[in-house]
């Protein structure tokens, strides 16, 4: 990872303006960054420059995943990601621990290979886009499929030489089973042979025959020979016979090594001294296919350009000469074979992550996989996979974590760009030890939130996390945006889940100044059900107790209902300013027929409203207010009807007293 900054691109923006201007940018979230004029100052005046010209450019990486189809396998590949995690390899044995690796990883490689299907069907099908736009999003499928069916050849090969492996270490078997599913150009001509007429006449007869035998696919081989005229003369007979005896090692011949190996020699032997006799002599063909079997380097270098890659000659010429080698031996035969195609100097990078998987050099792979692939998928997830098979030990890199948590920080920031995958990419991030909660905080802090859906689930991911700040921030975020589209409701409950005080009373401060416009609340059922969050703020508090009032004078408990009313402008919770409206609301109760009321009561709401009139005279900002407000004209009503229940109390608690 370290040599990563080696292969950096240049991206070349073409806007004068940060030509001439200079440049500035802002990160944002995941793999992108937006790029504007301004490290050096920009004209003013009436130009226009600044209006008109003045660009953003959108600059997004590591996309690769975020297209249809790769979005499927991102999808898919995280269920088996995650019931990884949850493996406890330490309670295993060997080989029940590499059976549970093994079941993994094939079915990472079944979707990989699931999603490289669709790509050749989207191929097949067309692209149904119109003006140009088809070609390009054909050659970009192209390319996707190019590129997972490398990963999924390289994945299999991985999985051969670090996850499948066994005690025997032998692994040829299994290394030609991956030739076959690489390279299909003996079955195509094989097809085309056994459809013609004369088969033996078809120009790719002897090709065919070649391409089966070099992959070690005998059988067939030995059924396209059978289809030639002359198969029943001595020299095929001789060479169906050599092939037929061919020994080869499965679990189910119950040989031990050792004893293959001696039989393997014994077999060789004969088809050596059958080559040294002259034996096929009168027959070129017959005598390439013997010379193949017993392993003659001279005819594996001129067949070489049928095989097409050094890797597929190294296992071709191993399985003739030395099939009972283990995967540590592989390095050692890979020269000769490197060579006969031009050199180390020769190799592509393709080639060289190959060197190194035969090396059994698994660091060099994944860090040259990771500088090669434009996809963070496949080493991300191979390394995780060989880190729970005990296969690798990841390395600790300079800032502290080690190169498995380094890729999936990486994997998982990929995604988080996308508007769907950042789920996705916080369930990676999840399994990262050191860096994963702070990456997680990072990026919830700052994911865009469109809607209230959308807030809901980085809320409670967030609580899932313990990341009491972030929550508060998200929680004013969204009470804000409510707040600017006039939803007080909406605002008030993003507020409250922030236990953000002052801008709860500054919510229900709007609240009262909306019932004293229009005489209603909105979001009833929201003050209704306040609760203990009433205790946020006085204003919170009062708007509660405000609502209380409302009910129990709905409800016609007159005397509750002054009785709070009066509380709430004794204890001075109420604002100074709603005050009129409070003591306009009181008129009912002293107008009633029954007084409810006491002189006692009666006394401290005229002297709230004595403290009202001095307040007005006092404080301009309130007289300002109140004298908007059409319940200020009527104070002298409010007193008279004061004077009234004041006058109506004395009698009627005196008429009591003398009774008593």
């Amino acid at each position: 990872m370290e040599e990563q900054h080696e292969n950096c691109k240049l991206l070349v923006i073409p806007d004068p303006v940060i030509d001439e201007f200079g440049c500035k940018a802002v990160w944002g979230l995941g793999n992108q960054i937006f790029l504007y004029a301004g490290s050096r100052p920009l004209p003013d005046g009436p130009s226009g420059l600044l209006t008109d010209n003045v660009l953003i450019h959108h600059v997004k990486w590591d996309t690769e995943m975020h297209r249809p189809i790769p979005r499927k396998l991102v999808s898919e590949s995280r269920g088996t990601f995650m019931n990884l995690q949850k493996q406890k390899p330490q309670d295993d044995s060997a080989i029940t621990k590499r059976n549970h690796m093994l079941k993994f990883s094939r079915e990472y490689r079944s979707i990989i290979k699931a999603a490289s299907k669709e790509l050749h069907q989207s191929l097949v099908q067309g692209v149904s886009l119109h003006d140009g736009e088809s070609e390009c999003r054909r050659e970009e499928i192209v390319a996707q499929l190019e590129m997972f069916e490398m990963i999924e050849l390289l994945w299999s090969l991985c999985e051969i030489l670090f996850i499948d492996f066994v005690s025997e270490g032998l692994v040829l078997k299994q290394l030609l089973d991956w030739l076959r599913l690489r390279f299909c150009d003996g079955d195509h001509k094989a097809q085309e042979v056994v459809k013609s007429q004369l088969a033996e006449g078809h120009s790719d007869y002897w090709d065919a025959v070649y391409s089966l035998l070099l992959q070690g696919r005998i059988e067939e081989t030995r059924h396209l020979l059978s289809l030639h005229s002359n198969f029943k003369s001595e020299l095929f007979t001789f060479v169906d016979i050599l092939l037929r005896k061919m020994p080869l090692f499965t679990s189910m011949t119950g040989l031990s090594v050792a004893e293959f190996e001696m039989k393997w020699h014994q077999w060789q032997d004969e088809c050596t001294r059958l080559m040294e006799d002259g034996t096929f002599a009168s027959d070129n063909n017959l005598s390439v296919i013997c010379r193949i079997l017993a392993g003659d380097d001279r005819i594996f270098l001129s067949l070489k350009d049928m095989l097409g890659t050094w890797y597929c000659l190294l296992i071709s010429r191993l399985f003739y000469q030395k099939p009972y080698i283990k995967a540590m031996e592989l390095f050692f035969h890979s020269q000769f074979c490197i060579e006969a195609f031009g050199g180390m100097s020769s190799l592509t990078p393709w080639d060289q992550i190959i060197l190194a998987a035969v090396e059994l050099n698994i660091h060099r792979v994944i860090r040259d996989c990771s500088s090669w692939f434009s996809s963070w998928w496949f080493v991300s997830h191979l390394t995780d996979l060989l880190y729970h098979r005990g296969t690798l030990e990841p390395r600790t890199l300079n800032f502290g974590s080690d190169s498995r948590e380094f890729l999936l920080l990486e994997y998982a920031t990929s995604l988080m760009s996308h508007h769907s995958l950042w789920q996705v990419g916080i369930q990676y991030l999840e399994h990262c030890p050191v860096y994963g909660k702070h990456y997680i905080a990072q990026f919830l802090e700052h994911i865009p939130l469109e809607t209230e859906r959308k807030a809901q689930k980085v809320l409670k991911l967030c609580e899932k996390y313990n990341l009491i700040e972030q929550a508060k921030s998200i929680c004013k975020v969204m009470a804000m945006k409510a707040l600017h589209n006039k939803r007080l409701g909406s605002a008030l409950s993003w507020s409250l889940k922030s236990k953000n005080s002052s801008f709860s009373a500054f919510i229900a401060d709007k609240f009262l100044s909306e019932y004293t416009n229009a005489g209603t609340f909105s979001s009833l059922d929201l003050i209704d059900n306040l609760g203990s969050s009433m205790v946020l703020s006085t204003k919170l508090t009062f708007l509660g107790k405000y609502r209380e009032f409302h009910r129990l004078y709905g409800s016609k408990d007159f005397k509750k209902a002054a009785e709070l009313l009066l509380s709430l402008l004794s204890a001075r919770i109420a604002p100074k300013r709603f005050w009129p409206t409070l003591l306009h609301d009181a008129i009912p109760l002293l107008e009633a027929e029954m007084v409810i009321f006491s002189s006692e009561q009666t006394y401290e709401l005229l002297h709230c409203l004595e403290e009202l009139d001095m307040s007005k005279t006092l404080d301009q900002t309130l007289s300002r207010q109140i004298s908007t407000n059409d319940l200020g004209e009527n104070l002298d009503v409010i007193r008279l009807a004061l004077a009234r229940n004041l006058a109506r109390a004395i009698v009627e608690e005196g008429t009591l007293n003398s009774s008593l």
